[in-house]
């Protein structure tokens, strides 16, 4: 997920007085197979780096 997360562009899902939420989705790999996954973050207020907030398989 790191990785996927430095070469994926996020998408701003929303702000509200919590902060900027934002979604990345990319493809996880493993020896099992592949799911497409859509993790979220947000940056809150006063704050100046992402915390994850949610990671789940998701359809194209």
């Amino acid at each position: 997920m790191l990785q996927a997360i430095k070469e994926q562009d996020a998408v701003i899902y929303k702000q509200d007085r919590y902060g900027v939420h934002y979604d990345i989705k990319f493809l996880l790999s493993t020896e099992a197979g592949s799911s497409l996954i859509l993790s979220s973050w947000i940056i809150r207020q006063n704050e100046t780096f992402p915390r994850l907030t949610n990671a789940y398989p998701v359809n194209k």
